[in-house]
């Protein structure tokens, strides 16, 4: 009796671990059909881009149009989801954010000749000045020239023209670099609407901003954090920030101004999206962005979006409305902004004014300060593509 239980019992037994093999099959079946049916109904993208494949190669026209027919909001979401996953945002491993030395890497240095700034030095603004003066000494008692007087206050040039020749050798040095070494990066924020509607620095901001790929950002690092005379802040997370050495620390700070902020993003066969804290708000479609295109700022020809236009209109609604400085970042203070039809401005500083050409159907841009002309250019106008564009 005992033998037949022992028997029965070990049948019993190898029966329910049959069974458990058999549902553990079903269960682990059951939840890849589910994680796939996931997929297709939430159109998550299912890899994340390799080095390899954000190289700097990636950045040409090849790739532009790709994700041509995908509809654009729902592929919005899908870029929205990829940069909020935390394997997708910038986290480099660096715990000096002043030593930039890498042993790895073995790229010639990067020499400058200090002495090349003085040839960046120009007046700044003088028609802003002259007016100012003007109706300074006009009687207080008039309530408009006192109200143009507050205005123009608010707009006050936060960078001398020394500032602004170590501002703009800075941004020389960056740009020499970015050639030499074959980096990518475009304007981005504040330095793209200066390149729309000033072709330059916007006449009262103090920053550069400056986006460029993440698979860089090793060399980036270790070349611009040995230039003699020059210090690289580069945060693990955060910004990075290039300025020339010998300036005074901001207050509260360890950077110095004037400076650029370089931010990162990463791409992968649909879109771009920013890496960096404070441009997590960036996604587009690659069409939208690819390939890049040169606009003027200042006296380069630098990259910006092949939809520039539709990117500002998407970030600032209305380019025809100036809006003082938030943050005065050589003093390491933020304050309260004014904001005015920019034609309260067209006589005091550069606004580019455009028209086309029937017979070419290029664009003509005319920068002018009044009725001053400062330069004009014939430049393409935006892809096609950028029609498509909505938000």
């Amino acid at each position: 009796m005992s033998s037949r239980l022992r028997i029965s019992s070990l049948s019993w037994s190898g029966w329910c671990w049959k069974c458990n093999v058999k549902l553990t099959l079903i269960a682990l079946i059951g939840s890849v059909a589910c994680f796939l049916c996931l997929i297709l109904i939430l159109d998550l993208p299912v890899s994340s881009p390799s080095s390899a494949a954000v190289r700097s190669g990636n950045l040409s026209s090849k790739n532009s149009s790709e994700s041509g027919n995908i509809s654009s909001n729902k592929s919005y979401k899908s870029a929205r989801r990829a940069v909020v996953n935390p394997r997708t945002v910038q986290n480099f491993p660096i715990r000096n954010t002043l030593n930039h030395t890498d042993s790895v890497l073995t790229l010639d240095p990067f020499r400058v000749n200090m002495s090349e700034v003085a040839k960046f030095r120009e007046p700044i603004s003088p028609e802003f000045y002259r007016e100012k003066e003007r109706l300074s000494n006009r009687s207080k008692s008039d309530a408009k020239t006192t109200d143009d007087l507050n205005t123009l206050t608010y707009f006050d040039p936060l960078v001398t023209s020394e500032k602004k020749a170590k501002f703009m050798f800075t941004m020389d040095v960056f740009i020499r670099a970015c050639e030499k070494y074959g980096w990518d990066y475009f304007l981005i924020g504040g330095s793209l609407l200066g390149a729309w509607r000033h072709h330059g620095l916007i006449p009262w901001d103090d920053d550069v901003d400056i986006i460029m790929n993440g698979s860089d950002w090793r060399e980036v690092r270790h070349v611009l954090g040995n230039i003699p005379g020059f210090t690289l802040w580069a945060q693990s997370v955060g910004v990075w920030r290039f300025f020339l050495s010998d300036l005074p620390t901001v207050p509260g700070s360890v950077h110095k101004w004037p400076f650029l902020d370089i931010f990162f993003f990463d791409e992968n066969s649909t879109h771009l999206w920013g890496l960096t804290d404070h441009v997590h708000y960036m996604m587009f479609q690659r069409k939208y962005v690819l390939p890049l295109t040169k606009a003027r700022w200042e006296r380069w020809q630098l990259p910006v979006p092949a939809c520039a236009e539709r990117m500002l209109v998407h970030e600032y609604k209305n380019i025809s409305t100036c809006i003082s400085t938030l943050s005065v970042h050589e003093k390491g203070y933020v304050r309260e902004t004014h904001s005015v039809p920019c034609s309260r401005l067209h006589s005091v500083f550069p606004f580019v004014f455009r028209c086309s050409e029937k017979a070419t159907g290029r664009v003509v841009e005319s920068s002018r300060v009044g009725d001053r002309i400062v330069e004009e250019l014939t430049v393409l106008p935006e892809p096609s593509v950028c029609s498509e564009w909505s938000d």
